[in-house]
């Protein structure tokens, strides 16, 4: 297929079945090919202990995607949609470790250190 470099629209247009060398035209039948649905997930595990919480405490995060394409495309879409689950995973541990720090400030009773200041982006 090439490089990782597809837009989203040519994504969906690919999920559909249909080419992306030629314009969409509704009411075309589509191209047959075999459909297959690819599903990817990530899971992470953060040990809270670090960051103000109990020993042995973690949080779980999640991400599941899936999507239906064609046969050919399976390796492309399988790592756009890899990528899609890493990102929303990694997003939601820093923004939840964030959280996580500003509530320990808070419960030592004082401003956070300007090193805290800066992991938060607040200095």
């Amino acid at each position: 297929m090439g490089e990782l470099t597809m837009t989203r629209r040519e994504l969906a247009k690919l999920s559909l079945g249909l080419s992306l060398d030629r314009p969409l035209l509704i009411g075309t039948p589509r191209e047959s090919a075999q459909r297959i649905e690819v599903c990817r997930a990530f899971n992470y595990k953060l040990n809270l202990q670090h960051y103000g919480g109990n020993p042995y405490e973690s949080a779980d995060f999640f991400a599941s995607h899936k999507m239906e394409c064609d046969a050919e495309a399976e390796a492309w879409v399988s790592a756009q949609i890899h990528e899609d689950c890493l990102a929303e995973v990694r997003a939601s541990v820093a923004a939840f470790i964030e959280e996580m720090r500003r509530k320990k400030a808070v419960r030592a009773g004082g401003e956070p250190s300007l090193g805290e200041q800066r992991r938060m982006g607040v200095a």
